[in-house]
């Protein structure tokens, strides 16, 4: 957006009571410039940062997986999974993590 536009977007945002929505507008609008240029987006949590030759596997899969040309890869240290990782994509989440499979085996022997 030029800043005209941006002055009367944020001028309307206000008037409208929507100021508390502009993080949320400004994140599907990021959203929508990586999906225009074919890149995904997904966010891995783990305990201890990966090495880049793993987060650049991660990234090959993902490539793959979703038929993107570039995956724009948030990392997240998570101490509380207390291993192994989560990731999520579009929505998904893959949980590998020690806490998952504690919560799936707690789910599993409860009868959830």
């Amino acid at each position: 957006l030029f800043p005209q536009d941006m002055r009367n977007f944020l001028k309307v945002m206000c008037q409208w009571g929507h100021m508390d929505n502009i993080m949320d507008i400004f994140d599907a609008y990021d959203d929508e410039v990586l999906k225009s240029k074919n890149i995904l987006k997904a966010e891995l949590y783990c305990v201890c940062p990966p090495e880049k030759a793993q987060t650049d596997k991660i990234k090959e899969t993902l490539k793959k997986k979703y038929g993107v040309s570039d995956v724009l890869l948030e990392v997240n240290t998570d101490e509380a999974l207390m291993g192994g990782y989560r990731l999520e994509v579009n929505g998904v989440e893959y949980d590998k993590s020690v806490q998952g499979m504690i919560k799936a085996l707690q789910n599993r022997i409860s009868g959830r």
